[in-house]
């Protein structure tokens, strides 16, 4: 986190502890008052254990538990008066006037400081203006620029006769806890609320006095918190031998950029310039009604001179106003052209950005004209070749992918062996012609060569072939059983 660059704010005083102490000497004439306002626990009315509370802390060995048990109560009432009087900042003078009890004040406040110094709960004001946000880059600066410098005004200050034990109890310290807190209820209630805006430091103020209860150092803080979290752009001023914060830049909600450039005070003049033309047309405006109604007054008295007079103030007031009016529609012309400017220089951006990641995508993933329209051809190959064997595979009968193409011949050798086991019983068999044969049983006609012609059906040709058999390819056994089957 990077560390503003700015010097640390200060209230608008010539001295820092000369403030303290105007303030604690205030404090000590109504600390009546405040003290009153303040929202005391129960145990307050107990003297009892008041006493315990407000007198010195004991060795913790003693009594441990009851030890760490005051250390909390002080501590959690520290954080609350920081939280009820709308500042993170505090001094020991302000916690013993505040939780002074008669006569008494608390006699252990030291050692309470002392243990959320070492718990980092606090820090002096000093040291947490030079670096809000507690980083190395903070600790170098604070470490060989800023606190040599601050060694060298101790050393001064010691030589004008200022007393370091007066400046003890004036020691301001920062409640880093409600700092935080405080940090992040203006974040919530003005600076989602006006994104993207940038407003003079009264204005803000304003807003902020509105939403929210914080005093106006506590408010100078919360803003250098926020601008070295780069929440805030800030610009300052010299005013009275003084640096103070006179434009607070509210990045945008699609732009962190928190630098204030030529732009922004451009648009920001334009809007002032816009508010007060506006105030201008309603001061105008109120202006005419009363000229109008003093006219008509002067009439009805019969002051007619006058009556004119009120008249012509009116008339010389619209034609301001018609001037004024034309000059601000010209500037929330420039104030619209402006926004679309800046909106048009986004979508550009982005079309930027668009266009560079699309080109990363498609050198990463190799997509070229080349390598593409290569890819396409070859997958439009393999597409026709899948398809010629979808067209083979579709034309091939069910019948050759069963048999391979041998039914042929195995029907040409059992005609052959058939005419062997024929040709031993003496007859000449002759390749049969089916003729004219149906479903109905018709008969067929076999012709033989020795001249005699036999009719024969299909019932009866069946059954002959039934009782052929051949088996473990014994051709006298299959003789014998054709014998058998002639004979009978």
């Amino acid at each position: 986190m990077s560390i503003a660059t700015s010097t640390p704010l200060r209230t608008p005083t010539k001295d820092q502890n000369a403030n303290n102490s105007s303030s604690s000497r205030a404090e000590d004439s109504i600390n009546t008052d405040d003290s009153r306002s303040f929202p005391y626990p129960a145990c307050w009315n107990d003297d009892v254990r008041m006493n315990v509370l407000l007198a010195p802390f004991r060795n913790r060995e003693v009594n441990p538990e009851n030890y760490d048990s005051k250390m909390k109560f002080w501590q959690d009432m520290i954080s609350q008066y920081c939280e009820h009087e709308g500042s993170g900042c505090f001094c020991k003078r302000d916690l013993q006037l505040t939780f002074a009890r008669g006569d008494r004040i608390p006699y252990g406040l030291d050692t309470v400081l002392s243990e959320m110094l070492y718990t980092k709960k606090i820090r002096t004001r000093a040291d947490f203006e030079y670096d809000p946000e507690n980083t190395w880059s903070g600790w170098a600066v604070n470490s060989f620029v800023k606190r040599p410098i601050s060694w060298g005004w101790q050393t001064l200050k010691s030589k004008i006769g200022i007393q370091v034990e007066r400046d003890r109890g004036l020691l301001e310290y920062v409640h880093l806890e409600v700092m935080k807190k405080f940090c992040k209820q203006i974040q919530q209630s003005l600076l989602q609320q006006h994104q993207g805006e940038l407003l003079h430091y009264e204005s803000f103020k304003k807003l902020a006095d509105a939403a929210l209860t914080l005093k106006e150092d506590c408010l100078l803080l919360c803003l250098h918190v926020l601008h070295c979290q780069r929440k805030v752009g800030l610009e300052f001023k010299v005013e009275d031998q003084e640096q103070q914060i006179h434009l607070i830049k509210i990045p945008a909600k699609n732009d962190a950029n928190i630098a204030i450039t030529e732009t922004d005070r451009a648009v920001h003049n334009l809007k002032m310039t816009q508010v007060s033309l506006l105030k201008q047309l309603e001061n105008l405006e109120e202006d005419m009604r009363e000229n109008e109604e003093k006219a008509r007054q002067y009439v009805k008295e019969n002051k007619r001179q006058l009556a004119k007079t009120y008249l012509r103030k009116k008339h010389l007031m619209e034609k301001n106003h018609e001037k004024r009016s034309i000059a601000l529609h010209n500037i929330e012309s420039l104030i619209t052209s402006v926004d679309e400017a800046q909106s048009h220089g986004q979508i550009l951006d982005a079309y930027k950005i668009g266009s560079k990641a699309l080109q990363k995508a498609l050198n990463d993933s190799g997509l070229k004209y080349d390598n593409v329209d290569e890819v396409i051809a070859e997958v439009r190959d393999t597409m026709e070749t899948h398809q010629e064997l979808q067209d083979t595979l579709a034309n091939a009968g069910l019948s050759d992918i069963a048999t391979g193409g041998a039914d042929l011949n195995d029907n040409d050798a059992l005609e052959r062996e058939l005419q062997q086991i024929l040709g031993q019983t003496g007859q000449t068999p002759v390749r049969p012609t089916q003729t004219n044969a149906n479903d109905n049983g018709k008969a067929s006609t076999i012709s033989i060569n020795r001249g005699t012609t036999s009719k024969i059906t299909d019932q009866e040709l069946l059954a002959m072939l039934e009782g052929l058999e051949v088996e473990d390819n014994s051709p006298r056994k299959s003789e014998a059983s054709v014998r058998t089957v002639v004979n009978e």
